[in-house]
């Protein structure tokens, strides 16, 4: 089974604008809007990070590294 369910799949789908929540290395929050949140499969979200492509990709993948 996976993380996402219909319901969120439904807000996800409904929603003009997500927000994408991330923790710098620091400790930090960083938080930005995204209008391109969409399901990529049952455990992953999919999002174009036009504005902060950097900053939110490599925090996003400390974040993964950090729940294996």
């Amino acid at each position: 089974m996976g993380v996402l369910t219909q319901d969120m799949r439904d807000i996800l789908a409904s929603a003009m604008l997500a927000f994408v929540a991330t923790v710098r290395r620091d400790g930090s929050p960083s938080l930005s809007p995204k209008a391109s949140t969409i399901p990529y499969d049952d455990d992953h979200l999919l999002f174009v990070d036009i504005a902060s492509p950097q900053n939110h990709r490599k925090s996003a993948e400390r974040s993964e590294d950090r729940n294996q």
